[in-house]
């Protein structure tokens, strides 16, 4: 038996309002090329990992709405999610969910009556969320898998999740951390239940590794200070064998450009895919 939910309302963001972040992806002005950045890159240190990054409280608090001005994948996010249906009673993981914009857009589609569960690495990024309405957050590592205690309740039967999405957080997972995300999204998915999941693409190898800067600026103190991302591209059939290794079978593949900056060359712009999946059932033995 389902657990009583909290009830979801729809909550929009407020308007995109001019700020001192900027997510740099003209990789000329960040002093090195993805093209001189090889495969066999140097593991990023401790003190350079998505975590600390994330919870800089200047690039929190202004993500919002410099996501809102060039990120893509909120424009094919919505796409997608009009397409999807959902049954009576199902649950909703937004996992890397952010300051929530995403979560935004799940409820404005799904309604009222919706409980959305999130999670995120980051309480800084949690605490600037315009989306306000969870039936609970866990802040875990998504390299980690689907948070414990979700996992828990969907074994326990309190849970019966029909959409997992996870947009915008597969760039920073290692190979290892995509195998073990994938494996746990297809465990917690109902049978039939649809993932929307978002990755870079890279077409010569398995796993593209470079790093991407964030700058933030302060004009009050005159001070600017850069934290880095280490970040992966996937080859197309790593992706798609992986997904069938999993029972999830894809059901729409649509590559975009990640940035609408117009200062972007093609030639920097890693091209992203927005991949939408069902669970099929398991085989009978």
């Amino acid at each position: 038996m389902v657990e009583n939910k909290k009830t979801v309302n729809a909550i929009s963001p407020g308007p995109s309002q001019s700020n001192n972040t900027h997510v740099s992806k003209d990789i000329e002005t960040n002093r090195r090329s993805f093209k001189d950045i090889s495969d066999s890159a140097p593991p990023c240190p401790a003190s350079l990992q998505p975590q600390s990054a994330w919870d800089d409280p200047d690039i929190a608090s202004n993500y919002t709405a410099e996501a809102q001005e060039f990120d893509q994948s909120l424009l094919v996010l919505k796409q997608a999610l009009a397409k999807i249906q959902l049954e009576r009673g199902d649950d909703i993981l937004d996992l890397g969910a952010g300051t929530g914009l995403n979560s935004v857009l799940i409820s404005e589609r799904f309604g009222v009556g919706r409980s959305i569960y999130g999670s995120d690495i980051s309480a800084a990024m949690h605490n600037q969320s315009v989306y306000l309405n969870y039936a609970d957050f866990q802040i875990t590592d998504l390299a980690e898998g689907v948070p414990r205690q979700y996992r828990e309740k969907i074994d326990q039967g309190k849970m019966r999740v029909g959409l997992i999405n996870c947009v915008g957080a597969f760039h920073f997972l290692s190979p290892e951390g995509i195998r073990t995300i994938i494996r746990d999204i297809a465990h917690c998915l109902r049978v039939d239940g649809t993932a929307v999941l978002t990755m870079g693409l890279y077409n010569q190898s398995n796993d593209w590794t470079g790093f991407c800067d964030i700058e933030t600026d302060n004009d009050v103190v005159g001070k600017c200070t850069t934290s880095k991302f280490k970040m992966h591209y996937y080859d197309r059939q790593f992706i798609k064998s992986l997904l069938q290794e999993n029972n999830l079978d894809i059901v729409e593949w649509n590559e975009f450009s990640l940035s609408n900056r117009d200062a972007i060359s093609t030639e920097e712009q890693q091209p992203s895919v927005l991949v939408v999946c069902k669970k099929r059932p398991q085989p009978q033995l």
